[in-house]
């Protein structure tokens, strides 16, 4: 077939699809009747009309798409296409002119995420906004960008400098750092794409460890180990802190910033209002955890409502950093570097499966999001709860019999 014809709805709808081992995209035929109209036809058979011609604004050739066949009738595409043409004779790029009201309707990526991202997220509670604030400051020169005009491109580009880039001497950003702020982008173009209706290019760039899961934890003898080394470090009220951090399984935020009043050693609970995943979580405390609570009371800062008191008036401790970097040392731990405050965490929920604590009860434990949809089928105790939590401290002292120091 002639590549110039008369477009009829019997020959267009007669075309084949585009040759498969053909190294062009489309096979392109064009009209008689409006110059410049052309119909694409791909390799899986669709067909769609677009007008190609000269920018009389820049001179160069260029094209604008029309519409699909055969949801376009060609009455309709020719008569779009002509309205087209009057437009380029009058001096104007009518694809310029459709871009330049794209842009002026869709949102930048800075307003996008401020308006619609971060709003969604604080009201569904989410409590990683704030890290999602900082993390999207990397992506900071292309903030007054409209987010349909973000490529595949700008995702690579990110993601290798970050990864050469030393935010201080001698230290480079984790690959885990790398893929958070790249999985973030990713999310926010997933939902762009979801209220927008814009193209979704996330899939342009993969993470470096897609499954991002932690796989170090302590075992039984090293959390042992660690904790004996935190009650023997010199400030009693980072050795608690960090001892009760792998026994209670809670996040070193929820932990650091907790006060007196959510701790109850007559009921041997611990109150977490405030979690990442916006729920409150009740931690029981077995005595092991009550006697360290008790040191801390003996200890307790007038006027201060935090248990882990800080150096400034009414503040809590700092992620105690260099504290963790010693005790990680005196106990003996391999590669001390793999072992964040996150670790002790993951270590809880680890060694409570191992020493056969159903995986219910931990989802309780560590206050799981997820767990919702259990709590149909399962009803925890708050005895079975502080058995099972005692499971883990009582297994612990016996294995550091240094670990319970007695109150004088």
């Amino acid at each position: 077939m002639s590549k110039l014809f008369k477009f009829t709805p019997t020959k267009l709808n007669n075309i084949p699809p585009h040759d498969r081992r053909s190294k062009s995209t489309n096979n392109e035929v064009s009209d008689t009747e409006v110059q410049g109209l052309k119909l694409l036809i791909g390799k899986s058979g669709k067909k769609r009309f677009l007008l190609r011609f000269v920018s009389p604004v820049s001179k160069k050739k260029s094209s604008i798409s029309i519409g699909p066949w055969p949801d376009m009738d060609l009455p309709t595409a020719r008569n779009k296409a002509r309205k087209l043409k009057v437009q380029i004779a009058d001096g104007i790029d009518p694809k310029l002119e459709r871009d330049k009201q794209v842009e002026t309707q869709v949102p930048t990526l800075y307003d996008f995420f401020h308006d619609t991202f971060i709003v969604s997220k604080k009201s569904k509670g989410k409590k990683t906004w704030r890290d999602d604030i900082a993390r999207f400051e990397h992506w900071k020169h292309l903030h007054m960008k409209p987010i349909n005009k973000i490529t595949g491109v700008h995702l690579h580009q990110v993601q290798a400098k970050l990864l050469a880039t030393e935010y201080r001497p001698g230290k480079k950003y984790a690959a885990a750092t790398v893929d958070r702020t790249i999985a973030l982008m990713k999310t926010i173009l997933k939902e762009a794409y979801r209220l927008l209706d814009i193209p979704y290019i996330g899939d342009k760039v993969s993470l470096i460890n897609p499954d991002n899961m932690r796989t170090r934890y302590l075992t039984m003898e090293e959390t042992a180990a660690v904790i004996r080394a935190s009650r023997d470090y010199y400030c009693r009220v980072t050795g608690n802190f960090i001892s009760l951090l792998f026994l209670t399984g809670c996040r070193d935020s929820e932990l650091r910033t907790i006060k007196w009043r959510n701790i109850s050693l007559i009921d041997k609970t611990m109150f977490v209002a405030d979690t990442k995943n916006g729920s409150s979580m009740t931690v029981p405390l077995t005595p092991f955890m009550v006697e360290l609570f008790r040191e801390l009371l003996n200890m307790r800062q007038k006027g201060n409502p935090y248990v882990f008191f800080g150096r400034k008036e009414r503040s809590h401790i700092s992620q105690p950093r260099n504290a963790f970097t010693r005790i990680k040392e005196r106990a003996g731990i391999k590669n001390p570097k793999e072992v964040c405050f996150h670790v002790a965490r993951h270590s809880f929920a680890t060694n409570l499966i191992e020493n056969n604590v159903d995986v219910l009860t931990v989802q309780r434990l560590m206050n799981h999001k997820d767990l919702s949809s259990t709590q149909r089928y399962v009803k925890h105790s708050k005895e079975k709860l502080l058995n099972s939590s005692d499971t883990l401290s009582s297994v612990l002292k016996e294995q550091a019999p240094r670990l319970a120091h007695r109150i004088s």
